[in-house]
């Protein structure tokens, strides 16, 4: 499968179990799944249910500007200790 456009999404853990996922460009779309593979399984067909949607019903499909994408880091060690 070729891609053609791919979308930074968000997994938050969630204390009785499983993820939520956001995508940050589709502001509309959010769904969850069990595991971390399940949850990104679940977006992947979120984000192409919502734009046939959008298409079909000739809706616009808002997304998201954004100057710059970037990630930090921080080691595991460092992240358990602080919080």
């Amino acid at each position: 499968m070729a891609v053609e456009r791919r979308f930074e999404v968000l997994l938050v853990p969630q204390p009785e179990g499983g993820y939520v996922v956001s995508v940050a460009d589709l502001p509309d779309v959010v769904t969850e799944g069990d595991t971390g593979e399940e949850a990104l399984g679940m977006a992947s067909d979120a984000i192409g249910g919502y734009l046939e949607t959008m298409r079909v019903h000739g809706w616009p499909v808002r997304i998201a500007e954004r100057e710059h994408v970037a990630s930090a880091e921080i080691s595991r060690e460092d992240f358990r200790r602080l919080l």
